[in-house]
């Protein structure tokens, strides 16, 4: 068990425990919160609500903004936070605040999120993580090719990337599809990372909504999400505090429409 009030270093990572962790087996949960559409930001804030994370997540890696403002400032830290489902298995939620995404040059990705990744899946070997489940957004969805798979707004694609079989299947309808999906960065890195440096991988599942570029929130998705996590996680979700976060997103949509 860990001390409250730790600060554990793992490579090119500091990780800040804020409470005592026990060792049992848990699942992961991981989003990027700055993606198109909002979609597992605003669902997995239904999932913490009002919680303090119980591990804050530090690295010279980060892509961290030079300049900050007071009163409320932005954080530097990734977050990790902690839930239990309805039978009584745990699950840490990773909140990612900032990443590298696609940009000119193409390796940086790769060279800044894989360190972090594996620092943290070295980590959580530890403390009984034996599952990853990546929620993302098709975010390539609007370039459309002609073999470029398409997500129905309803619906999630869900790829078992332990198994790496040769194709995905739809959560709603159980439709398996052949199609080829563009992932971007850091989606298949976390998984690729965590195939590899977890010691007890039992799952290893990428799970993706649709988008349209268009839409700010994408509250589709947030709904298929939201389904997906309380009828196969048997999670429970702060429906109110869901609803203040999409709320505020909103707010920030009215004040940078004239910009």
């Amino acid at each position: 068990m860990l001390s409250e009030k730790m600060v554990q270093q793992m490579g090119d990572t500091d990780l800040v425990w804020s409470k005592n962790v026990s060792i049992e087996p848990t699942s992961l949960l991981v989003y990027f919160q700055g993606e198109q559409g909002f979609a597992s930001f605003v669902a997995c804030s239904g999932l913490v609500g009002e919680d303090k994370p119980i591990c804050k997540i530090f690295s010279k890696l980060h892509n961290v903004e030079p300049i900050n403002t007071v009163p409320n400032p932005s954080f530097a830290e990734w977050r990790l936070y902690e839930a239990y489902n309805n039978i009584g298995r745990r699950y840490f939620i990773l909140r990612m605040s900032h990443t590298y995404v696609v940009n000119q040059d193409k390796t940086k990705a790769w060279l800044y999120n894989y360190p972090v990744m594996r620092d943290i899946v070295l980590a959580l070997n530890k403390l009984g993580v034996d599952e990853m489940t990546y929620l993302t957004t098709n975010i390539m969805q609007d370039f459309v090719y002609q073999d470029t798979l398409q997500i129905p707004d309803n619906d999630l694609l869900i790829y078992d990337y332990q198994e790496k079989s040769d194709y995905s299947f739809f959560c709603e309808s159980g439709e398996e599809t052949k199609k080829q999906l563009i992932i971007p960065p850091p989606a298949w890195m976390f998984l690729e990372v965590f195939e590899n440096f977890s010691l007890n991988n039992k799952g290893n599942f990428l799970v993706v909504c649709s988008n349209t570029k268009n839409t700010f929130v994408n509250t589709f998705s947030v709904d298929s999400l939201v389904k997906f996590l309380t009828e196969t996680h048997l999670l429970r979700i702060d429906a109110d505090y869901m609803l203040k976060v999409e709320e505020a997103l909103l707010d920030i949509e009215g004040h940078t429409a004239g910009e």
